[in-house]
């Protein structure tokens, strides 16, 4: 299925085939019901008519008996098992011929293949089918029907509903998905498909075989686990209010669920609502697409779509205000103003904050852009072609990265989000009640039919009834996880205590099972674990129980993650067992056991075994976790004053309900990262999160919970504008006492017109009736859409009846804003004020081009304080006519750039736009704070601005964990002193200020401000500027290093004499504590190690003791992650906002050390480092230190491969003695951090330190990655050494990891680098001092300067030809002026028998010649992917079709089976050419080219040409003649057509010296050695290929093969005029070549009308006009207008 496994069914008004789409997972709380179980009695015809359009309008059909078949239910025309038959069918006369043993007969217009009851298998394979291999279990009845001015030929398969679930689940979801989603999937299936049983009875079929309902390709022997699902739900399906289920589903909904209405328009789905599904987010394979918004407007990075964008509009506004300049920052970045009312995060726009530099100075300008028109063509971040993707915003450091997410329509149910709910213990009836609100399960009785056998006559019809499946469940009492914030957790503890023993941490939207719930606390089961959690944090479901309490779960400890990738979670504790699920880098696992090599873990609700070497442990919880009860947030501003917005909605357009001090408490209800919904002084609205800082207690909002008291009914607010307001009294003019959001639920006490009286909240008030939507009501009068009066002039007639004769009911003013109730072709009936009527479409605009509003422009006075002036003239030194009070709402008659023209009380002048905030129809959106401006010449302010506040503060920008109380802490800014407070808050007075380091007392702790006491005075301090802790003496540490020992010195000085080396992970006793060194005890031996290489058992975070904390001068350290940077942080917390990275190996300055975080500076930036990351010996400098002790150290040489070179002196440039095999033992003379001096075998020399191990190794590490290292294998956290081996010439080595990165230098071939962590493509290096980025495939760990590279061969050996790319010459002699017997394949095997100088005597299929001893290698290019008996993943990626699975690494091997595209295969070795696999029990060899290691699942590689990032342009530089196009990546293969001499193609991909390119319409594989990335000259005669590898030229390359010039794929194209054509009865694709073996373009409904271009007898070249789209479609599924010639 070229579109991929994830298929959503689609709407029934909705024809389009579905796309497919991580913000991080939602800070609220998801409440999960089962869906509940009834059983229907009377039997249901269970046959399913499935029309096969895949099979498009064929005139031949290839079928082949599996089982009893007869041809009518005639039983003398019975057909043998195993017996094709062949159908044609004549498109003119509509006539069906089949043809049996070579005798042809025709048949009529409809013939039916009847299937027969009988033993074992029974079904139809039909050869032309894109699963040709699939059974089709049923009755095939083939029917002509008149199509046009001829036929069309229907293929339409009976099977029964089960059977056919058997062949959708695979792929709609895929057989590796979780069994309780795949349940899930099987309702949602079988509801759907029943659906369309009873709505298309009278058709022709159901259900069509493609993503026009659901995909269904036959059914498969392969495809275990979702037959189980389908077994297990049998008969289940879903209902609401009685009726079936509408059920739909998407692939990925991007965190919200969309509704129906919003979607399509359609009414009648209550179920199917706007809601968030945290679990869609939480899955990291839901689609995403990314754009990194730089803060540094020219920074390198910066998209030229975005900088050309906002150049456009940053030129174009400061134009208006009479000046020019240019963006040099971006200071913010806000998404807003949802497509849909709240509470949908469809946002529409995006604003920039940015600086701009002109003549005048700087000058700051907001710039919004539109999401869908603009910013997703400037960043790429398309997904769909519906603009229905969910947009957010998080900060990186000081950047920001926007973030697209949704893959489909997004109604109904996730298959993401039900895959993560599965995964995370929820069962199939949860997902459903989750997905589908309200839903019931009802089991059905189905009815299965079929004839009977033949041995008996055949002529009787058997109808037998399938009984549902027996389910229980939906009645377990279970909660729900529901937290505030992003990303926090909350914790399982061993007691209900807040000081209990933190078992494990939950994610927000997580279900567990209660046990017994308290008041307080509530004790859980999640997974194996049970314990406490707070009640205040959970949402419950179910039947209480009646149990008591059980005992807690015990743990050993806790286990970090640390892997590359992601760490398999097996079964038992075996490498062969079961991989039960895979766990991501940096998770935190509560641990059972541990054992040798293996520790017993959970991750979510799953248990397993996890590999000890990919474990960090810990015996504190290294984790964070929430506090419930913080459901508080903050209004914090920068300046410590001003106010901030209060919203109507998550627009910076919307209302302002009320404007919010700095320092103002609000309750958070609901934060998606850019907007916040809140609840304050009785209102609920939106702020932006930018300026809350969450932390606290609030008191919750009073919501409409109590029962409803006779005669109250719940409405719905269904206003025009954006708020309605909730009036004192039943009169418009008395005073407003709130404004209710649109789409807020209300509760009306006294229903009446025109006013209701409601209560809403704690107020109780009145609103207008007529913006309300009552329960019950007509459905046609309810809101479905706001349009805006667009009449040319005048205004609009709303008129009684959808007529233009009809009675005018009043007239609509031009430019307002009416609810349109329903929507029509040439009418809309729609609401104005409180009347209902008609009007003319042609004259509204919908509200997703206009804001809400009246029509007018309207500003509100926003000043911090005082009163603002109203000016004669737009000028600060102009006449004050008066002045205006703050909050005053101004009508706006002009609006500039800087001032605006406003009435006030009839006196007419000019006000300053900075304060003021506009309401609808502003296009220039408000601050969203309101500052107080600088004092000084021309403030327009009346009165004078409050006492600075001291700028000589720390301020707080995380909200720390609160301290402990009752004890004293040290101070640690990080420079300078602290601030003692009045009270809690920066603007209180400065009591004194407390040096770094001073001791203080504390008082009373909080989380933001804690109170103190020092030398007489006491206040507030800022809580985290405080350390506490203390390591006492004999607790016992663990040696944490990076990676090798831990030197135990004889004094606290890294000068001192090394007693001995601690090895890693090894424990000891601390005598005495520092924050620098540690006094230990280990083994007999006492001395000091450094403190940052300890872990310790009985503190988290130990404080100064006996090592003063400051460091005088500073000490120079260096960065020492595993790979990558290291984080500068703003204090010393994870949670602290990112300052900037640090390059790895990068020299620093340590002000302060701590066992935990360091204070440092780095090029003039000062902030916090976690310790463990920093060395304090260069680790580039080749320096070399005694080891101590008589008989020096023993080390083992512990390469990832091969042996190790032994050299004179301690440099890569030494002349190497000898090599050291792998694991041999050696003594260590010298020990560096580079360089070591050994003795070996009575040799002394030098070694590469990094190839040492101090601890004999039990097993082998893992292969360093190189350009043939073995795929799926762990980079080592270590550097090492490589070599370039281009294929000539050098290699450049590049700024970033991209080809249009800088060239920082060109490396010379077979030089010496030092690779410090690849990933993909790319490695990061480092040559002569410089460090950046190669390209991996160029590297190589085997020495090719070493002479022992190629052996000369013994008598008789195996060897294996290693080109870079293409064949090898086999000569009749060894010259290159010699004859050429032959071409010998890469990585052919052959037998070589002797040497001749550079020449190889070998044997290759009987032949014997001369080969250059270069090429060859005596090891095999298939590599095994680990140690012996690992192995690794790897997926199935072919360009279109299946893979085949051969006995032996060659094409002319045997085909052992073939291999589904996208199927999970073992790899057990890796070559370039071909790879050790096995799929299904059978072992064989695969071309590795066809091979990924990243699971495509349903992702754009599974579905998609490649992105245009992948894409290059090249061109043809061979030395003469033109090149072969070939259909596989090899000289054998099969030369579609010939490419001529510098012709431009597109390169897709390149791989082992083949590329996959596209030219002239067709896809296929051309030698990589005769492409050039820089455009060629006529007189160039030579490759020379710049980008984005250096060009393979090597001597025994063949020359190119010129066949003679072969025509088109398809020759008979040519132009046509005037000629149309429409789509006939299936979905069929658009091409962008004539081949139907690459992606579609798009896929295009029955009945799509197209523009024919060209015509073909193949193909055709058309116009798609709807969606301006140009490609090719098979001519045979086009029915073309008269006048054709085709």
């Amino acid at each position: 299925m070229k579109a991929g496994f994830l298929r959503g069914a689609l709407a029934v008004l909705l024809a389009l085939c579905l796309t497919f789409t991580a913000v991080p997972p939602l800070a609220w709380a998801t409440e999960v019901d089962a869906a509940p179980l009834t059983v229907r009695s009377a039997a249901t015809n269970g046959m399913v008519r499935v029309y096969l359009s895949s099979l498009g309008s064929p005139t031949q059909l290839d079928i082949t008996v599996s089982g009893s078949y007869t041809l009518g239910g005639n039983t003398s025309l019975a057909m043998s098992s195993g017996e094709t038959v062949r159908v044609t069918f004549d498109t003119q006369t509509g006539m069906i011929s089949l043809t049996r043993n070579g005798q042809t007969t025709a048949m009529g217009q409809e013939v039916a293949f009847r299937r027969h009851a009988t033993s074992g298998t029974s079904g139809l394979k039909i050869a032309q089918a894109r699963k040709s291999a699939n059974l089709y279990p049923g009755d095939l009845y083939l029917k002509a029907q008149k199509s046009g001015s001829g036929y069309r030929l229907y293929p339409i398969v009976h099977v029964y509903i089960e059977y056919y679930l058997n062949g959708v689940l695979p792929y709609e979801m895929g057989d590796s998905a979780p069994l309780e989603a795949l349940k899930a999937q099987a309702v949602a299936a079988r509801t759907y498909t029943l659906n369309k049983m009873n709505l298309r009875s009278s058709s022709l079929y159901d259900v069509v075989d493609t993503t026009n309902d659901q995909v269904y390709y036959g059914n498969s022997d392969s495809t275990a686990n979702c037959t189980a699902a389908v077994t297990a739900t049998k008969g289940i399906v879903l209902t609401n209010g009685g009726q079936l289920t509408s059920c739909y589903y998407t692939a990925s909904n991007g965190g919200q669920t969309e509704s129906a209405t919003n979607a399509w328009g359609s009414s009648g789905y209550s179920y199917l609502t706007v809601k968030d599904d945290p679990f869609d987010l939480m899955n990291t394979a839901s689609i995403v697409r990314s754009a990194t918004i730089y803060a540094d407007y020219d920074a390198t990075g910066q998209k030229a779509g975005l900088t050309t964008l906002l150049n456009s509009k940053a030129q174009a506004a400061l134009s208006a205000q009479g000046t020019s300049g240019s963006i040099t920052q971006i200071t913010s970045v806000t998404p807003h103003t949802p497509k849909f009312s709240s509470p949908s995060r469809l946002y529409t726009k995006v604003d920039f904050g940015v600086l701009c530099q002109t003549p005048a100075g700087q000058v700051p300008l907001t710039l919004t852009c539109n999401i869908f028109t603009e910013l997703e063509t400037a960043l790429g971040l398309s997904i769909n072609g519906s603009s229905n993707e969910l947009w957010s915003v998080k900060t990186s450091g000081s950047n920001w990265i926007l973030q697209a997410r949704r893959y489909g329509h997004g109604v109904g149910m996730s298959q993401r989000g039900a895959m993560q709910m599965a995964s995370m213990g929820y069962s199939y009836d949860q997902i459903l009640g989750f997905y589908y609100v309200d839903s019931v399960r009802v089991q059905y009785t189905f009815t299965h039919t079929i004839l009977s056998p033949v041995e008996s006559g055949g002529d009787d019809v058997l109808t037998s009834t399938e009984e549902p499946a027996e389910i229980t469940g939906g009645n377990a009492y279970t909660a729900t996880v529901k937290l505030i914030s992003n990303g926090d957790r909350l914790a399982i503890r061993a007691s209900a205590d807040e000081n209990g023993q933190i078992l494990t941490s939950l994610a927000n939207g997580v279900l567990v099972n209660v046990i017994s719930r308290g008041e307080n606390w509530t004790q859980v089961k999640y997974g194996a674990i049970v314990g406490y959690v707070q009640t205040s944090a959970l949402t419950f479901q179910g039947t209480p129980p009646t149990g008591a309490e059980t005992a807690t779960t015990s743990i050993v400890g806790y286990a970090t993650v640390s892997a590359s990738g992601t760490l398999n979670l097996r079964e038992s504790a075996s490498m062969s067992a079961r991989v039960v699920t895979t766990i991501p880098n940096g998770a935190v696992l509560p641990v059972f056991e541990q054992l040798t090599g293996w520790a017993k873990v959970q991750y979510g609700a799953q248990t397993g075994y996890a590999s000890t070497d990919f474990l960090i442990f810990s015996t504190s919880y290294p984790g964070q976790v929430a506090d419930p009860s913080g459901n508080a947030a903050t209004v914090t501003l920068a300046s410590g004053n001003g106010s901030v917005n209060l919203r109507a909605s998550a627009s910076t357009s919307a209302q302002v309900l009320a404007q919010l001090p700095h320092g103002t408490v609000v309750t958070a209800l609901r934060n998606d990262g850019a907007w916040c919904r809140v609840y304050v002084n009785g209102m609920y609205g939106y702020i932006m999160s930018s300026y809350l800082t969450f932390g606290g207690s609030a008191e919750p909002p009073v919501e409409n919970t109590s029962p409803l008291e006779p005669g109250e009914v719940e409405a719905v607010v269904q206003c025009i504008d954006a708020t309605l307001p909730l009036f004192a009294a039943a009169d418009a003019s008395s005073a407003v006492l709130a404004y209710i959001p649109r789409g807020e639920s209300i509760v009306v006490t006294q229903r009446s017109t025109p006013f209701s009286q409601a209560r809403y909240g704690t107020l109780t008030g009145y609103v207008a009736t007529v913006s309300l939507s009552f329960p019950g009501d007509d459905q046609e009068a309810t809101i479905q859409a706001y349009a805006r009066v667009t009449t040319a002039s005048g205004s609009l007639n709303l008129r009684a009846l959808p007529q233009t004769g009809s009675r005018i009911l009043r007239t609509i003013p031009r430019n307002s804003l009416v609810g349109v109730l329903e929507e029509g072709g040439e009418w809309c009936r729609v609401i104005y004020e409180s009347s209902m009527g008609y009007v003319m479409r042609s004259f509204l605009t919908f509200e997703s081009d206009v804001s809400s509003g009246d029509g007018a422009l309207y500003a509100v006075v926003t000043t911090p304080s005082g009163t603002l002036n109203l000016r004669a003239v737009p000028s600060r030194n102009a006449q004050v006519l008066c002045t205006i009070d703050p909050y005053t709402r101004l009508p706006v008659l002009e609006k500039g750039a800087s001032w605006s023209k406003v009435n006030y009380g009839g006196v007419i002048g000019y006000v300053m736009n900075e304060f003021l905030v506009f309401e609808a129809g502003s296009s220039t959106p408000a601050p969203e704070v309101t500052a107080t401006p600088p004092m000084g010449t021309g403030t327009d302010l009346t009165t004078p601005a409050p006492t600075a506040i001291p700028t000589n503060v720390p301020q707080a920008t995380a909200v720390p964990t609160a301290v402990p109380g009752g004890s004293t802490a040290t101070v640690v800014t990080g420079g300078g002193s602290l601030n003692l407070r009045e009270y809690g808050s920066t603007t209180a007075r400065v009591l004194t200020q407390i040096p770094e380091h001073s001791q203080v007392n504390i008082l009373q702790a909080g989380s933001i401000w804690t109170r103190i006491s020092w030398n007489g005075f006491s206040g507030y301090v800022m809580t985290k500027y405080l350390s506490q802790g203390s390591a006492p003496s004999g607790s016992v540490a663990t040696v944490y290093t990076v990676s090798g020992s831990l030197n135990l010195r004889q004094s606290a000085s890294t000068g001192a004499k090394v007693l001995v080396r601690i090895p890693r992970l090894q424990q000891l006793t601390v005598l005495a504590y520092g924050t620098v060194w540690c006094e230990v005890s280990w083994n007999g031996w006492t001395g000091y190690v450094q403190t940052q290489f300890l872990r310790f058992s009985s503190v988290a975070t130990p404080t100064p003791g006996v090592t003063a904390t400051p460091v005088p001068g500073g000490v120079t350290a260096w960065v020492w992650t595993p790979s990558g940077a290291l984080n500068l942080r703003e204090s010393p917390s994870t949670a602290s906002r990112v300052l900037r990275s640090i390059p790895r190996l990068a020299e620093l300055t340590v002000l302060q050390q701590g066992s935990a975080w360091c204070s440092v500076s780095y090029q003039g930036t000062t902030g916090y480092v976690m310790a463990t990351y920093l060395t304090y010996t260069n680790p580039l400098t080749p320096s070399v230190t005694p080891v101590p002790g008589s008989g020096g150290g023993d080390a083992w040489v512990w390469t990832p491969s091969g042996s190790l070179n032994l050299r004179e002196s301690p440099s890569t440039d030494g002349r190497i003695m000898r090599t050291i095999p792998r694991l041999a033992q050696l003594q260590v003379l010298q020990q560096g951090s580079v360089w070591c001096q050994v003795t070996y075998l009575g040799m002394t020399g030098y070694v590469q330190t990094q190839f040492l191990t101090f601890a004999q190794p039990e097993t082998s590490p893992t292969p360093a990655p190189t350009a043939t290292v073995a795929p799926g294998t762990t980079t080592p956290a270590a550097s090492y050494a490589a070599w370039v081996l281009t294929p000539s010439g050098g290699l450049n080595l590049r700024e970033s990891p991209s080809t249009d990165a800088r060239i920082l230098r060109t490396l010379p071939r077979l030089g010496l680098v030092t690779v410090y962590e690849s990933s993909g493509q790319w490695s990061r290096v480092s040559y002569q001092d410089v460090m950046g980025y190669v390209q991996t495939q160029f590297l190589t760990t085997n020495n090719p300067n070493q002479p022992t590279a190629t052996p000369a061969p013994a008598t008789s050996v195996t060897a294996w030809v290693s080109t870079p790319s293409g064949g090898l010459n086999l000569r009749a002699s060894a010259s290159t002026l010699a004859q050429i017997l032959l071409l010998i394949p890469q990585h052919a095997q052959v037998t070589a028998h002797g040497q001749s100088g550079e020449w190889i005597q070998v044997d290759y299929q009987g032949l014997t010649g001369y080969v250059q001893g270069k090429y060859l290698t005596y090891t095999s290019p298939v590599q095994p992917t680990a140690t012996p008996g690992a192995a690794s993943i790897a997926w199935v990626l072919t360009p279109s079709g299946e893979l085949n699975l051969r006995e032996e690494a060659s094409t002319s091997a045997r085909v052992l089976r073939t291999i589904p595209r996208l199927a999970e295969v073992t790899l057990y070795a890796w070559g370039n050419t071909w790879s050790h696999v096995a799929y299904q029990g059978v072992s064989g060899y695969v071309q590795s080219t066809y091979l990924t290691l990243t699971n495509p699942g349903t992702g754009p590689a599974a579905t998609a040409t490649p992105t245009p990032q992948q894409v290059r342009k090249a061109w043809v530089l061979t030395a003469e003649g033109g090149l072969n196009l070939r259909d596989t990546p090899s000289g054998d293969a099969k030369v579609l057509s010939v490419i001529p001499r510098l012709a431009q193609v597109e390169v897709h991909t390149t791989s082992d010296g083949w590329s996959l390119v596209y030219y002239d319409g067709d896809a296929g594989f051309v030698q990589s050695a005769y492409l050039t990335y820089t455009q060629p000259t006529q007189e160039q005669s030579g490759v020379q290929a710049a980008e984005p590898e250096p060009t393979p030229t090597v001597t025994e390359q063949p020359n190119v093969t010129v066949p003679p010039t072969m025509p088109p794929m398809d020759a008979t194209l040519r132009e046509v005029s005037n000629v149309t054509a429409v789509v006939g009865d299936a979905t069929i694709g658009l091409y962008p070549a004539c081949t139907a073996d690459i992606a579609e373009l798009a896929l295009l409904a029955d009945g799509t009308p197209l523009t024919v271009l060209q015509q073909g007898d193949t193909w055709c070249k058309v116009r798609w006009e709807a969606q301006q789209l140009e490609g090719y479609c098979e001519t045979r599924y086009l029915i073309l207008t008269e006048g054709s010639t085709i």
